[in-house]
């Protein structure tokens, strides 16, 4: 039940082009405030054309870690290609 297995297990999987979003989910189960691990699943649902569901993940994320610079980037770029707007953390 280490959530640092399903992380890298999800991770492995994403790079081969392989549904993550089990292993990545569950990771998320055993540590649901890891920065980390959130924005993984966000990527996942990039990836699947889930834009979406990507943006509401990358939002926790930057909740969960506001200081992470790349978070803040990858939100952006999901936006600007969704032709949407994210507000600016308060």
């Amino acid at each position: 039940n280490d959530w640092r297995a399903h992380a890298m297990l999800g991770q492995a999987l994403a790079n081969q082009k392989e549904d993550a979003l089990p292993a990545l989910l569950r990771a998320h189960e055993l540590a649901p405030d890891v920065d980390a691990v959130v924005k993984l699943i966000a990527a996942a649902h990039h990836t699947a054309g889930s834009r979406k569901d990507a943006l509401a993940w990358y939002k926790k994320a930057v909740a969960l870690a506001p200081r992470n610079f790349d978070t803040y980037m990858d939100l952006g770029a999901l936006a600007s290609a969704m032709n949407s707007t994210v507000p600016a953390p308060t």
